[in-house]
């Protein structure tokens, strides 16, 4: 799988140290414009500041809904972290709650973990 599709794509699952990982590559980003844009006046500066930061939030909701669907909820709730303060405890449940074991609606466990009770399901 290429980049462009590990980043772009909302199909599949994140499990918890990549997401971490890919949240951290795209906020240090944010954190750098955020800097540069504060004393800065420059019309053209603050233009092209506020579209990249369009784009890094949209990388973002997307890792978000791959984590979400690790742990097997839908995608939609991506959107929660647009809701100040509730995203940064919905952030952390992100973070650090499990997967789901073995594979769910979205795809195949990152873990590559089996559920106990697929497994003598897909035996008989």
């Amino acid at each position: 799988m290429s980049v462009q599709e590990r980043f772009l794509s909302i199909e599949g699952r994140l499990r918890r140290s990549e997401y971490f990982i890919r949240m951290m590559l795209l906020g240090v980003p944010s954190y750098v414009l955020e800097f540069v844009t504060r004393g800065s006046d420059d019309p053209i500066v603050l233009i092209a500041a506020g579209f990249l930061m369009i784009i890094l939030g949209i990388l973002s909701l997307i890792q978000v809904a791959k984590r979400l669907h690790d742990m097997n909820m839908s995608g939609w709730f991506a959107l929660v972290f647009i809701i100040p303060f509730i995203n940064i405890v919905f952030g952390l449940f992100a973070l650090f709650v499990d997967g789901t074991v073995g594979p769910n609606q979205y795809g195949e466990d990152p873990k590559g973990r089996m559920n106990p009770t697929h497994q003598f399901e897909e035996e008989e």
